[in-house]
């Protein structure tokens, strides 16, 4: 398989580096994509457990391709294995702020809450976030938790402070990550965060999420 990117490209002397864990060819404050580093080192690690390998050829401006092999056993579909049932939402559409900056990841919370109707506006960055729900409230903002020039958790405590003085309610914030340990979900609900949804999630689980958040609104 070869997976081909036309962005930004690698480095000759970052190439290998980016295989480590918690590496990034870019590591300073203000680099422009954000991630914790480990993609590569599980993919590359998976390649390995299924007899294969990854490498990688960049050019810097041109782009990078990330080649990997493994072996796979034939298999037959089971036509017993039924589909589950759609989920059907009831939620009112809400104006959702989505700070996320991985294309993937946008795709497909914006596939789900589009589909339900929902308002959805991007921001790329955690000060892109702030500035966005300053310029125009929310009804809920899911936070990506690595983000770039600001991380979510920086971007939710600037929301909090701008809220606090302007004598505003506090917009549910509810952090997207892949490391939803207890250690990092007690974190967020320090600063002020309502939640932790775990990446990847299931439409269901958002869904959900947003129903929840109704019922305590009809609460209050």
């Amino acid at each position: 398989f070869d997976v081909t990117d036309t962005g930004i490209g690698i480095a000759e002397d970052k190439v290998e580096g980016i295989f480590a864990a918690f590496g990034q060819a870019d590591g300073s404050m203000s680099r422009r994509f954000g991630g914790t580093g480990l993609g590569l080192t599980i993919s590359k690690r998976l390649a390995e457990l299924m007899g294969g390998h990854l490498t990688v050829k960049s050019q810097v401006g041109r782009g990078t391709t990330f080649s990997f092999q493994a072996w796979f056993e034939s298999g037959q579909p089971d036509p017993e294995k039924a589909l589950p049932a759609p989920w059907i939402n009831r939620t009112d559409p809400m104006r959702i702020l989505l700070a996320e900056d991985n294309k993937v990841n946008q795709l497909v919370a914006l596939k789900i809450l589009q589909k339900q109707g929902h308002n959805v506006a991007l921001a790329e960055t955690g000060t892109e976030a702030v500035r966005q729900q300053l310029a125009g409230r929310f009804e809920l903002i899911l936070m990506d938790l690595q983000m770039p020039e600001l991380s979510g958790i920086e971007a939710a405590i600037e929301i909090r402070k701008w809220e606090a003085g302007a004598g505003l309610k506090a917009v549910p914030i509810f952090a997207l990550t892949a490391n939803a340990d207890e250690e990092s979900a007690r974190h967020c609900m320090k600063i002020g965060m309502q939640g932790v949804l775990t990446k990847p999630f299931q439409a269901r689980e958002l869904l959900e999420l947003l129903e929840s958040i109704k019922q305590a609104d009809l609460g209050e």
